[in-house]
């Protein structure tokens, strides 16, 4: 029986076969080599996948409008869930569409008094491996959405699904600033390839 790894470069084979021909098993495994899985593959930017192929627009485009339309399909069992506790599809909506980013990005989901999403916005950019950001930036924001209460979320590219001393710094200064204001931080997630991480959970919200 074959590993995970070869079934996901057989079936990705399979779908590019029409356009690639006799090709498509090398692409197929070229792609998931180049990108490591099939996540990341299709969270990410069809620049990054045609020149990965070295200029083939056409099965990049495939790829990039599949990955388009697992992300809709995510994002749409979303719905008008309830946002804390997090749920299992929220966080697997969460994890593709963050797969692609190279650097350490923080988002914010931004809640209403039943918890539901009011907003869900992109507020800072680091390195591959660090991130700082503003808390009073996150408050303005949250005022601006008439938000009752937020959840962070960033990634961690290549790495571990653990909070660093500046994510717990940072953390912790933006709840207490919430606080102050009315306005309640559930939680912050880090989500990394090997999986996610709860800093409430954790203790530092």
């Amino acid at each position: 029986m074959a590993d995970a790894p070869e079934r996901d470069a057989e079936t990705l084979a399979r779908l590019i076969a029409p356009l690639a021909g006799a090709e498509a098993r090398p692409l197929a495994r070229l792609l998931l080599a180049r990108f490591g899985n099939v996540r990341r593959l299709l969270a990410a930017s069809p620049d990054d996948v045609d020149s990965a192929l070295g200029g083939r627009p056409d099965i990049s485009g495939k790829v990039v409008l599949l990955g388009e339309l697992v992300r809709a399909t995510l994002r749409a069992q979303i719905g008008t869930a309830v946002m804390f506790p997090t749920p299992r599809a929220v966080l697997d909506y969460l994890a593709f569409d963050m797969a692609g980013l190279r650097v350490e990005t923080l988002r914010v989901l931004f809640l209403d008094t039943a918890n539901r999403l009011i907003a869900d916005e992109q507020m800072a950019t680091g390195t591959i491996s660090s991130l700082r950001f503003h808390p009073r930036e996150v408050i303005r924001q949250a005022i601006a959405c008439d938000a009752s209460a937020m959840i962070l979320v960033h990634n961690h590219p290549g790495g571990l699904a653990e909070p660093s001393q500046e994510d717990i710094e940072c953390t912790e200064a933006l709840a207490g600033l919430a606080h102050e204001l009315g306005i309640t931080l559930h939680d912050h997630l880090i989500l990394a390839d090997a999986g996610w991480c709860s800093m409430r959970e954790a203790g530092h919200v």
